[in-house]
Parts: structure tokens; sequence; C-alpha cells
């Protein structure tokens, strides 16, 4: 993150301080956390035919930004992120990486950005995102590769630690289902159940639950686990969850 020169005084992030320079109120502030200057310069332009108001250190912030534009090429940018998320929740958290690199694409995804996109097409994302009608908010988080799941069926993957808390995804037939990985009725974990088509027997007390339609089958479960939303995208799996 960029840093104030030196005698600047610093204020805290989520705390602001009115800037006196003479330009009229803008249709809101952009954070730049990036120095790569084919980014900075086509950014710039596109914000300021926006009315966006430019800034590159927090300190310089009069208000919450609309977007922080980060590259992921800087080590501290995932370390941030928590900070900026509790303290700007509406904010776009965007980062650009230099190449393709999938590992750095899902590590941003997992550690809380609401977009990743390479550095060619970066600008012209988050333009589309920002002049984009508002909308309630899903962060998607990324579960699994769809290559991964290949000839595999079943549960593939157990969290014990997701967004929603424990989490079951299941593979049956061409669809991905995800489940809270507790059984409503005493809590055991049903990704260690039986499987028979898309039937799954809780593995302590034997409650069936349908993983396709959600519906409970038998007790002594007196309902089904949560399910949650799941869309796949570029290869990719995503968990749907609140902002």
């Amino acid at each position: 993150m960029s840093l104030p020169e030196k005698g600047t005084e610093r204020v805290p992030i989520g705390r602001f301080r009115m800037v006196d320079n003479g330009v009229s109120p803008a249709a809101g502030e952009v954070l730049l956390v990036t120095r790569d200057s084919i980014v900075t310069t086509r950014l710039r332009a596109a914000c300021i035919a926006r009315g966006l108001r430019v800034v590159e250190s927090e300190p310089e912030l009069s208000s919450p930004p609309r977007l922080v534009a980060v590259d992921l090429g800087d080590p501290a940018a995932l370390r941030s992120v928590p900070e900026w998320r509790r303290a700007w929740p509406d904010a776009l958290l965007a980062g650009h990486l230099a190449m393709p690199d999938r590992d750095a694409w899902l590590a941003a995804e997992q550690g809380g950005f609401d977009l990743v996109v390479n550095q060619g097409a970066f600008v012209n994302a988050v333009m589309r995102r920002l002049d984009s009608p508002p909308v309630p908010s899903r962060r998607r988080y990324p579960l699994f590769a769809t290559a991964e799941a290949a000839g595999r069926l079943g549960c593939l993957l157990r969290l014990a630690d997701s967004p929603v808390g424990p989490l079951a995804l299941f593979h049956i037939g061409q669809q991905f289902y995800a489940i809270a990985d507790r059984c409503p009725h005493a809590g055991a974990r049903l990704s260690h159940g039986e499987l028979v088509g898309s039937v799954l027997t809780c593995p302590e007390h034997g409650s069936q639950f349908d993983v396709q339609t959600g519906e409970r089958l038998r007790g002594p479960a007196d309902e089904s686990p949560r399910r949650f939303p799941l869309v796949e995208e570029g290869g990719q799996v995503y968990l749907l969850g609140d902002a």
C-alpha cells in the first residue's frame, strides 16, 4: 500500500478528513494501490472522465472509496483486504495480474477481492462494474476446479471452516451441490455419510436427505441441512454468499 510522504499525517483507515483542494466534489473516489504505469494511466483517465477523484494513499481520501485498485504482485495486498473490507464494505476491491496465474487468482478471490482480472483487461472490466446499476451484492468464493471433478462422483470437498461454516460439496450426475456439513439432528458430519444416488444417510443416526432437492426423507432429523447456491464459471465452481 502506498505510504504518505515523510512528515505527512497518516489518517487511520475508515476515518476521513475533508481535503480542501479547490476541486468540486467528485462522483466518488478511487484508491490506487498499484504502480503499474499501464493500469494507472488508463484507469486514471477513465475515472476522471466519470467524475471520479483518484488518490494514491489512504490519507488523501475524504470519503470511503468506490474502488480500490490493487496490483496483486504486491505481497502486502492480500494482508490488507480484511481491513479494507471492514472499513469500506461497499467498495469494489479489484486486483490485476501481470501474467495469468491460477493460484494467485484463486488466492485473491479467496482473500476477499470482488474482481480479479489480467492486466490488459483490467480497466475495461472495472469500468463495466462501476458503470452498472447497483444490485444487491453477492460474494463468490472459489471452491473447486471443474477439471478436478472429471470421473469423480459423490463428496468432492469437505471444508470445516468456509464462509458459511462447515460445508460439503457433492458431484451427482453433471451437477454440483453444496450443503451444510452438519446434520440438523445432532451435528454429525454428513460428508462422512453414505451417498446412494442422490440420497445421503447421516453416519450417526441414519437420517436421510436428498442432496439434489434438499428434501428430508427420513428422521430422526426434523429438517434438512441448509443448501447453498453455486455457480460454475471459467472452469471453477463458486459458492455464492452475501457480501
